[in-house]
């Protein structure tokens, strides 16, 4: 029996549009960046469908909507919104990127003569959020439960209350993982990433630090990090194991 094809991913990142793009608290998109061009993808391209985002490779595909074995299928997605309002238009994204799943295994089914892949993409695919993780050391990669405290992290807290309210996520599974209902039932999980942490617990003073650019070698350790994240995504677009979820 020839095993299942990859699992689709929707990888979100979450950051601030300029001019905050290049903070510590944008590390997400930071790395969805290097993860790009990791990947050999082609350069982000904004999307109407998917809330103006920034979105590579393009989706729906272009041409045919025939994927190769060797084509990991991810679609990274930078949000357009300002972080801490980040989860109304990640609901939205999620949605509007279900819909297009559907609506093309539908479409390869019709070709193929066939309605066994028609169903499984919607319902397989699995939405991971990428972020930055204060108090985690520069560039550390720590993967959570989608639904998992938020941590003080406003964004992360945005869109897990927008998900859930929503009607998209519900508690449980068998993997223990956050389930998303509404068509995709593959699990909602986030990947921190860590930007190190501010002496002072005074709440202007973590603002300055989150806001405040990158240096050059801060950037570096952040890009390295999305070669772990890849890893991850190999895991969980193939049905593996969280990772080390919490």
């Amino acid at each position: 029996m020839p095993p299942p094809p990859p699992r689709p991913l929707l990888i979100a990142s979450l950051g601030n549009p300029p001019p905050y793009t290049h903070t510590l608290h944008s590390a997400g998109h930071t790395v969805l960046s290097s993860l790009a061009s990791h990947l050999s993808l082609p350069p982000f391209t904004r999307s109407r469908l998917l809330s103006n985002g920034l979105v590579t490779p393009p989706f729906p595909p272009l041409g045919s909507t025939k994927t190769t074995t060797s084509t990991p299928p991810y679609t990274l997605y930078q949000s357009p919104t300002q972080m801490n309002i980040s989860g109304p238009t990640l609901a939205k994204t999620w949605h509007a990127y279900l819909r297009s799943l559907a609506s093309l295994s539908m479409s390869m089914s019709g070709e193929e003569g066939s309605s066994s892949s028609s169903s499984s993409s919607s319902s397989r695919a699995r939405l991971i959020v990428v972020h930055d993780e204060l108090e985690e050391s520069l560039g550390r990669v720590r993967v959570r439960r989608g639904g998992a405290s938020a941590r003080g992290h406003r964004g992360v807290r945005s869109c897990v209350e927008s998900l859930r309210g929503g009607g998209v996520v519900q508690r449980g599974g068998a993997e223990g993982q956050n389930k998303i209902k509404g068509g995709g039932g593959g699990g909602f999980i986030r990947i921190g990433i860590g930007i190190g942490r501010c002496q002072s617990r005074e709440r202007e003073d973590v603002a300055r630090f989150v806001l405040r650019g990158m240096e050059g070698w801060e950037r570096e350790r952040v890009e390295k990090a999305a070669k772990e994240v890849a890893r991850l995504l190999e895991g969980f677009a193939g049905g593996g194991g969280g990772g080390g979820l919490r």
